[in-house]
């Protein structure tokens, strides 16, 4: 069976979790399957089937199992929440388990003898212990019904407290913290000692009970005489019984929400059932009846245990699922600082290198006799160009990744273009690569980060310069082309290289990080590029056939640029 979706905000206490539809039709559901079950068996109840006297110690042994498991399912929610109606609830099922014990041992032809018992010591334990778990529904209910009502009042106190000027700032608590659970100064140390007074306390009243029901059965009229219901069973008993389970029926359905609050209207139902089909329907012991009410007994222990588990695995799932999401987190953290640093890397390597060719340059016509100081000086004034260029990479990668607003103006794609390839200018001379820049005449400003668009121009350039490099019988000829289309109104920039292309089935995650065509690098630059023109609004897009070079080509849309995201 799928596992449902979990809210991240679900509570801790299956005290608080609203019931949804899907909760309340599976309740319904199995509540009609008990009810045909019943429908069809009633009106055979009374007919006599064989005794078999090791049925009922198996089903109350599978109850006690079932019971105690719930009642400490219930006490780790009491222990975690501090919610009293939890405390209730898990002392009655505890009570329910451990009264099962000494009816075990008086079942008349099982274990008679053990506790001294009478005949009649099995029919009165086995009363006192189906009306334990009413009760303790009952002061489930009014625990919470008392908290809600305490809560609201005190949420009502709140609000007026807040009308006054304040000197201090309290935090906040709701007013369903404050009395539906233990004040929060209560230890665990203080929780625990009430788990462990309660147990006492159930242990004791089960040894009364079971005292009287033996030692002082004389007291109390018969219920069972001759394998037959008496009178008293079914005129007195069963009818105390079942009024005393519709009155906890009737009070939770008042106030029914939660999960837990459906699966023990459930709980409640099959105990209704269990009475009537024992007493009203089948008058005797080991009746199709008798056998028929051990199975609603069987449904009653089982359906809070069934839910308990149901939301521990949902827990689990929910744990599981966390911890996956953190990992996911955790290693997109550590992508991020690696693409930012190799990013940063990359970019800035090339300014560096540009600026050290130039100091290199300069040094040399310095060094010449006379020194050559007009080239000289052009070389000095490319190492501040370089600089500032390097300035402004940082800027525009932090702003990539930060995804804040940024300074736009309106700016020359052709005048972009030029400084791009003056940049590159000596590493195109050192490669024996001819720039033959196409570009388009009267081309209309573009708003748009100008730091940024010149670095997508450059990283272009520069991949472009790096493919042609294997190709020593190519004549290595880059081509930049700038255009102003009308449909779309856009600019459109595309830089073709006549190196050996990019083989077809490495087109489709070219753009994605950590993805390189190079022997070298990290994959970066494109990634950074794709992300700079998405944000203003345009597209980056390449083409090749893996045999004539690459086409890289992006476009800038003129009126759409203040309305993508890295606008907002």
């Amino acid at each position: 069976m799928a596992l449902p979706a979990v809210r991240a905000d679900r509570p801790l206490s299956l005290y608080d979790v609203t019931a949804t539809s899907r909760d309340r039709r599976l309740v319904f559901c199995v509540m009609a399957v008990m009810l045909a079950a019943f429908a069809v068996t009633a009106p055979f109840a009374s007919v006599p089937l064989p005794q078999f006297v090791s049925f009922n110690p198996s089903v109350e042994a599978i109850v006690f199992a079932n019971d105690l498991v719930t009642a400490i399912l219930l006490f780790a929610q009491y222990l975690i929440t501090r919610t009293r109606a939890i405390l209730a609830l898990a002392i009655g099922y505890l009570y329910t388990a451990a009264i099962v014990i000494p009816h075990i041992l008086t079942i008349p032809g099982a274990f008679t003898g053990l506790l001294d018992a009478d005949p009649q010591s099995s029919a009165w334990l086995y009363y006192v212990w189906n009306v334990g778990l009413p009760l303790a529904v009952i002061a489930y209910t009014l625990l919470g019904d008392s908290a809600a009502a305490t809560g609201a009042s005190r949420r009502s106190t709140l609000e007026h407290f807040r009308a006054f000027p304040k000197r201090e700032t309290f935090p906040s608590i709701s007013g369903d913290a404050l009395s539906s659970r233990e004040p929060a100064s209560a230890s665990l140390e203080n929780a625990r000692a009430i788990i462990a007074w309660s147990v006492v306390l159930v242990i004791a009243v089960v040894g009364g009970l079971t005292w009287f029901a033996t030692a002082g059965v004389q007291h109390l009229p018969p219920l069972v005489i001759d394998g037959r219901y008496t009178a008293t069973t079914i005129y007195i008993a069963n009818p105390t019984a079942i009024l005393i389970t519709i009155i906890a029926l009737t009070i939770l359905w008042l106030r029914s929400r939660s999960v837990l609050d459906y699966w023990l209207l459930l709980v409640l139902v099959s105990l209704i059932l269990n009475f009537m089909i024992a007493a009203f329907f089948a008058s005797e012991r080991y009746s199709l009846g008798f056998y028929a009410s051990r199975g609603f007994t069987v449904i009653t222990s089982t359906s809070v245990l069934a839910l308990l588990l149901k939301e521990m695995t949902t827990l689990y799932t929910r744990l599981a699922r966390a911890n996956a999401t953190l990992e996911r987190e955790r290693n997109s953290k550590l992508m991020t600082v690696e693409a930012a640093t190799a990013a940063i890397a990359h970019e800035v390597a090339q300014p560096l290198l540009a600026i050290m060719t130039n100091a290199g340059t300069s040094l040399a016509l310095l060094d010449r006799a006379p020194p050559d100081l007009p080239e000289a000086r052009e070389a000095l004034e490319d190492i501040v160009a370089d600089a500032e260029r390097a300035g402004a990479v940082l800027d525009g990668i932090r702003a990539v990744f930060r995804r804040v607003n940024q300074d736009r103006e309106l700016v020359d794609i052709n005048e972009i273009a030029l400084d791009a390839l003056r940049s590159l200018r000596g590493e195109l001379t050192d490669h024996s690569v001819v720039a033959r820049p196409e570009l388009a005449t009267e081309m209309p400003l573009v708003e748009g980060n100008k730091a940024q668009l010149q670095l997508v121009i450059f990283n272009l350039v520069h991949n472009a310069v790096e493919a042609m490099l294997d190709g020593a019988d190519r004549i290595r000829m880059l081509t930049l082309t700038t255009e102003h289309r009308k449909k779309p109104n856009a600019i459109v920039v595309e830089v073709q290289d006549s190196g050996s292309g990019i083989e077809p089935g490495r087109m489709e995650g070219i753009f994605d990080a950590f993805v390189t065509t190079k022997s070298h690098g990290m994959g970066m630059g494109l990634a950074i590029c794709r992300m700079i023109i998405e944000q203003h609004g345009g597209r980056l897009t390449a083409f090749s056939d893996g045999k004539s070079g690459a086409l890289f080509q992006f476009t800038v849309p003129l009126r759409a640029t203040c309305e993508n995201d890295f606008r907002r």
